[in-house]
């Protein structure tokens, strides 16, 4: 937390403007203050804490006049945990503020507008986040590990039971990771778990920075067998993760397994979901059961159970898009959409904005394992992935394998020094010296400013940008309407992550009556 602390005692009343970005009451008339908690038109109490050069910070004392959108948060940790910052602000509403925080973006960064706003996507809003980082910390003075997010105005990990957001079963699972940790040798070298719900299995990758003793293996095998989840260990890089494998099963996937004896030491490799992978039925090749605890076997050679001194692989982690048939395979380390029925309805929304044709030649730019791609590819003539994670672009070659996408490939490339003749670089990708009718972007939160230009000389018919950051998907749009002379069709938001501040938002683009000429 950067800014200066202020030690005052003087409390003050004001009415509440706005929300920022993170969700947090904004206080106008004099240096403006931010105040967590305070939603628009309250009458508040509030007492500053610290101050920065723009801005300082304050304490919400007590609300005098209350929004008619404030409800009871339903979580009874909504204020200390970070996990969310919007429980006090109704579903609705919370939308409504999403969609106001979007316009603003567009008007005051990207100085744009789109000719129609289209109606709000909205899915689960308790239980929906499949993809989560939790925090783990052996706390002294409590006598046991806290699992949970970090608190949201301190770098400790939040002292929650359960957690109503994240998908189930692992909301529940909070206490059980607690008690279990608690039990570990290493209790003090496990900081953080990762969580991957997928339509098949749960998978929980724990971060050990210290060899688990057996004793430690068996503990953590109990749990996954007791909890029908998937454990794996991380002892270093992504590359080092790796399931624990366990004995009477899939994995630790299977019910009623019984926990390893004298292959303790044993720990199964990483889904078989690698390039040129298995087929639907997830088949394995060339792949060992015989690994260190921490994970000694070959990548992609897909993770293992020892039945019988026999190396049974478990079916890899997937999830479905049912409209189009399509079932995406990933690692448990892997990005995903956080909230799944959202993500069916956005690749909808999108092939339905798109408008694709036979004769239709996509090009879907930071395009991941090929959740948009192979949606796609059921009915565009063709498509092309680029990527700038290699491990990224060989699952989904395979999951295009795995649903007979026989039209689609990928590239991996590094798509801010992509670019097309004429650009000035030199470095011209060989899947940029074709014709694309359209293109779909869907960058990180830092935006897609380098591949711009490059996208505008394709002269698509069509461009959709899916974004997670409204600020630089503003500052993207800009570019493409004032310089390189799109229009903005359409545009909306996505509440991809519900009683938080953080959103999805689409836009549509087709060219307009400035097209770029320039090189």
């Amino acid at each position: 937390m950067s800014g200066r602390k202020l030690v005052t005692g003087t409390v003050e009343v004001a009415t509440v403007a706005a929300l920022t970005h993170a969700g947090e009451g904004i206080i106008r008339g004099g240096k403006t203050v931010f105040v967590p908690g305070a939603l628009p038109g309250e009458s508040i109490r509030f007492r500053r804490t610290r101050s920065h050069r723009q801005h300082d910070e304050a304490e919400l004392l007590e609300v005098l006049e209350s929004a008619v959108e404030r409800v009871v948060p339903r979580c009874p940790h909504f204020g200390v945990c970070g996990g969310c910052a919007l429980q006090h602000l109704s579903a609705e509403a919370q939308l409504e503020a999403k969609q106001t925080e979007l316009r603003d973006n567009f008007e005051r960064v990207g100085h744009v507008s789109p000719e129609e706003w289209l109606p709000p996507l909205r899915g689960p809003v308790w239980g929906y986040r499949r993809r989560a980082r939790l925090g783990a910390k052996f706390v002294t003075k409590k006598g046991r590990v806290v699992v949970g997010f970090r608190e949201r105005l301190a770098p400790y990990i939040a002292d929650v039971r359960h957690c109503d957001v994240l998908a189930e079963p692992v909301g529940a699972l909070i206490t059980p990771l607690s008690d279990m940790l608690t039990l570990l040798s290493i209790r003090e070298r496990v900081p953080q778990i990762e969580v991957a719900v997928a339509d098949n299995a749960v998978a929980l990758v724990f971060r050990v920075l210290d060899p688990p003793s057996n004793s430690d293996l068996e503990r953590l095998r109990e749990f996954g067998v007791t909890h029908r989840v998937r454990v794996y260990l991380q002892p270093k890089g992504l590359d080092s993760v790796r399931e624990l494998e366990t004995e009477g099963g899939e994995g630790n996937a299977a019910a009623g397994g019984t926990a390893a004896g004298g292959a303790a030491a044993r720990g199964a490799v990483t889904d078989s979901v690698a390039a040129g992978g298995a087929a639907a039925g997830g088949a394995v090749t060339g792949g060992t059961a015989e690994a260190s605890a921490l994970g000694g076997g070959p990548v992609g050679a897909g993770p293992t159970a020892a039945v019988g001194g026999t190396a049974v692989a478990s079916p890899p982690l997937h999830y479905r898009l049912p409209k189009f048939k399509v079932t995406l395979n990933f690692l448990p380390t892997d990005f995903i959409q956080v909230n799944g029925p959202v993500n069916e309805a956005l690749v909808s929304r999108a092939i339905e904005l798109l408008e694709l044709t036979p004769s239709s030649v996509v090009l879907d730019l930071f395009c991941g394992i090929g959740n948009f791609t192979l949606a796609m590819a059921k009915s565009a003539g063709r498509v092309v992935g680029v990527e700038g994670d290699a491990a990224l672009v060989a699952r989904a070659r395979h999951n295009a394998h795995l649903n007979r996408c026989e039209n689609a490939e990928f590239y991996a490339a590094d798509l801010a020094k992509a670019s097309l003749p004429g650009s000035g670089t030199g470095n011209t990708a060989p899947w940029l010296r074709e014709n694309y009718t359209h293109v779909v972007l869907d960058p990180p939160r830092a935006g897609a400013l380098e591949v711009l230009a490059s996208v505008a000389r394709l002269e698509p018919q069509r461009v959709l940008y899916i974004s997670c950051h409204p600020g630089s998907l503003a500052r993207d749009l800009g570019v493409l309407v004032n310089e390189h002379g799109f229009t903005l069709e359409a545009a909306g938001v996505l509440d991809m992550f519900p009683h938080t501040a953080h959103f999805e938002s689409l836009a549509l683009l087709k060219p307009g009556k400035r097209k770029a000429t320039s090189s």
